[in-house]
């Protein structure tokens, strides 16, 4: 069975449910002040949008690095049509990003991993029922008569 990200935790994918989508973005000539304009005027993480599991964003060769995870490619298309690319025109970005949208195979985050197995080590375990239809202090009698 494999293993992704749902809601902000890792869940089994039931293989009717597709696995999430990965962005990946570099935008040229955006610097950390446009970023943070962008990032305020949006409020992504005040006001999460429906489908976002994850946001990464660096800085490097000049360039804005962006890798995000969506549970489906519509509900990242629908946040750029309507929350991010009205902020990045408002604030006068004129330049575009380069973007791939592709089908994530695996997540792995130890964190969560290790949240996942403790909290199922330390699940109370169920009783099991034993298999004999005599109750408890009928069986102690009995064994007391064999004992004599």
């Amino acid at each position: 069975m494999r293993e992704g990200l749902a809601g902000g935790m890792l869940a089994a994918f039931r293989p009717e449910v597709p696995m999430p989508i990965v962005m990946s973005m570099q935008w040229p000539g955006i610097q950390v002040e446009d970023y943070e304009r962008v990032r305020k005027q949006v409020n992504w993480e005040g006001q999460p949008a429906p489908g976002g599991l994850a946001h990464i964003a660096w800085f490097s060769d000049g360039k804005l690095h962006v890798t995000d995870v969506w549970t489906t490619p519509e509900q990242f298309q629908d946040f750029t049509n309507r929350r991010l690319m009205p902020a990045v025109r408002q604030t006068g970005i004129t330049t575009e990003p380069n973007v791939a949208v592709l089908p994530m195979h695996a997540l792995f985050i130890p964190e969560l991993h290790a949240r996942k197995a403790k909290a199922t080590r330390s699940a109370p375990k169920a009783k099991a029922k034993s298999k004999s239809k005599t109750p408890p202090k009928a069986k102690a009698k009995k064994s007391k008569k064999r004992r004599k």
